[in-house]
């Protein structure tokens, strides 16, 4: 998952799906966005030292990326909700981008 704020947003969803991580990189580094690993296949990848499987990214736009850890993840838990009670969201697998997490 990428917090970002609406502008960051913006331009995630612009962005090449083959060549957003350099993207993400930039913006995280701007204090744009924020990389959030969500998912079991995630964890169980980093608890078994395996390799990062192939994921996908979704875009959460925030208002603003509080610092605070769980802040935070109330921030994209309340994001995340509204989406998900949206019935146009979340229709087609190509609504998120493919993103290898690799170092990031």
């Amino acid at each position: 998952m990428i917090a970002a704020r609406a502008a960051a947003a913006g331009i995630l969803a612009r962005a090449p799906a083959r060549g957003v991580e350099p993207v993400v990189r930039t913006l995280a580094k701007a204090g744009e966005a924020i990389v959030v690993p969500f998912g079991h296949a995630l964890f169980e990848h980093m608890i078994e030292g395996l390799p990062c499987p192939r994921a996908s990214a979704r875009v959460v736009a925030l208002a603003d990326i509080p610092g605070q850890a769980i802040a935070l993840l109330d921030a994209i838990d309340d994001a995340l909700a509204s989406q998900l009670a949206d019935p146009t969201q979340f229709g087609t697998p190509q609504e998120s981008k493919d993103l290898r997490l690799d170092g990031l």
